[in-house]
């Protein structure tokens, strides 16, 4: 019986394999992305990461790929029908490889396998040099970038880089002396380091970072696994704050950009005069792991009320557009019944203008844990919530962070008392803020101590000392009425006043 199962089922997998791949004009319907030719595109131009070799050389062109979509959406066998360059072509099949929201093909109303080609475009930009791996920019007194032969270079930028972005070395800006000869005078160091989490399947994550001689982000960090796989990448400004950001899949399939920056709002129009102000905007657009575009969501000070500007479900069913529709948030959360268990959280409710709008829901699949809220204009006017073993709940603040005892007051008070100024580097005259992120439990207690912000080891280790000694010392975090674990971060400030 058992032999005759395994035989059923291997013949069940040949059938499978052995399916004709037919050509477009054969299928009664054609296979077509979710979401339609706008939706691979953008994830497409989103994704594509031009090898430096191509950057270099200003190089600009197609390379059309061939794959096979399967009956089941997802693409196989992807292969280059017409090249650029090897590496443009390696990154081509890559990009088009992830994207596997396709509707199949359909013959005689069933699912059949379908050739599909694609032109991945790389775009043309001004090219740089590079030269021993590294890439050479140069600047004038001011910092603005130049030809390397204007005769106002005054400083040199190397960067050493791997064909795939990833970078390798320290990097260097060295200052003109004289007319031939250069002089080092900044040097930004690249540290790498072993994260304490790891990927689903259990491999390594390591980041790689710039610092500045005093410690602070600088241009980039990436995040990769032991295979070399980018997990995320971050660009930071002149201050060291993140203002681009990356987050890919274990697979490299793009999940998510969020995107920082200022823009000019207008407050009001009263006939002849108009009021501005600059206002700090984060963008985020998001995609399922099939590559199918899921949402675009802006944030915008000081509110920071999310603005739900589209959305999709995995199917590439539109369900929120132009900031009108029914939006539906699913992530997987710790149970309430078990805490060694996970179930499916479900968000829904109406949106308009793109806010929250009338009465959302919250729900675990489990029955563990359920709420419901009444929203007007992105507000939550009032809300109840339950989980078992609790009484119901009622707020109108979605939630409040951890707190110190005695507020503020009390945590300078704490650190006045407690805080040790590491002698050595006393001598060397180092002040600075040290930024630590913990974990504040239900309860009151610490864990999870990280240096988001490291300045010197010392200092940074004095750091986490002194907040490791503020355990059982915090308010926990309230959200929708009930105390939970959550995330904090407080400023440690060396000073040697």
């Amino acid at each position: 019986m058992k032999i005759w199962l395994i035989g059923a089922l291997l013949l069940s997998y040949f059938a499978e394999a052995q399916q004709p791949i037919y050509k477009p004009f054969e299928v009664d319907s054609m296979a077509e992305p979710r979401g339609g030719q706008k939706s691979i595109d953008s994830y497409v131009r989103i994704s594509l990461r031009k090898p430096v070799t191509a950057l270099k050389l200003g190089l600009a062109g197609r390379v059309i790929v061939t794959g096979t979509v399967e009956p089941n959406g997802f693409v196989s066998g992807v292969s280059i029908l017409q090249g650029l360059q090897a590496d443009c072509d390696t990154e081509a099949v890559r990009v088009f490889s992830t994207f596997n929201a396709w509707k199949p093909a359909l013959k005689a109303g069933k699912p059949v396998r379908q050739q599909v080609t694609y032109p991945v475009v790389f775009k043309p930009n001004k090219p740089f040099i590079y030269e021993n791996g590294a890439q050479i920019n140069y600047y004038d007194k001011n910092k603005g970038l130049v030809d390397s032969t204007n005769w106002k270079t005054r400083y040199k930028l190397v960067k050493p880089v791997k064909p795939n972005w990833l970078p390798s070395g320290d990097m260097v800006l060295y200052k003109s002396k004289g007319a031939t000869s250069w002089i080092e005078d900044t040097r930004y160091k690249l540290v790498r380091e072993e994260l304490t989490n790891k990927t689903p399947t259990g491999k390594r994550i390591t980041r790689l970072s710039y610092r500045t001689p005093t410690n602070e982000l600088f241009d980039k960090s990436y995040e990769i696994d032991e295979d070399g796989i980018m997990l995320s990448s971050i660009s930071y400004d002149k201050k060291g704050e993140p203002f681009d950001l990356f987050s890919y899949a274990p697979n490299g399939a793009l999940l998510e950009v969020t995107r920082n920056y200022r823009s000019t709002v207008k407050l009001s129009n009263t006939g002849l005069v108009n009021s501005w102000k600059p206002t700090l905007i984060k963008h985020v657009m998001s995609w399922y792991p099939t590559g199918q575009e899921y949402a675009i969501i802006v944030y915008e000070q000081p509110d920071q009320l999310p603005q739900i500007i589209s959305m999709r479900d995995s199917t590439g069913l539109v369900l929120v557009d132009k900031g009108y529709g029914t939006a539906i948030f699913r992530a997987i959360k710790t149970s309430h019944l078990d805490t060694t268990r996970k179930t499916l959280f479900t968000e829904t409710g109406p949106v308009e203008g793109a806010f929250k709008q009338g009465v959302w829901t919250g729900r675990y699949a489990d029955g563990s844990y359920f709420y419901e809220e009444q929203y007007d204009k992105g507000i939550c006017r009032a809300g109840k919530a339950w989980a078992v073993g609790r009484d119901t709940v009622r707020y109108t603040t979605l939630e409040n962070p951890p707190e110190f005892q005695n507020g503020m007051a009390g945590l300078e008070q704490f650190l006045r008392k407690n805080l040790r100024y590491p002698f050595d580097t006393k001598l060397k005259k180092t002040q600075s803020k040290v930024f630590v992120r913990f974990m504040v439990g239900a309860d009151g207690t610490l864990s999870e101590y990280e240096v988001t912000k490291p300045v010197h080891p010392e200092l940074d280790q004095e750091a986490i000392r002194i907040v490791s000694l503020m355990s059982g010392l915090w308010k926990p975090g309230i959200r929708r009425g009930m105390e939970v674990r959550m995330n904090y971060t407080v400023p440690i400030n060396f000073s040697l006043n």
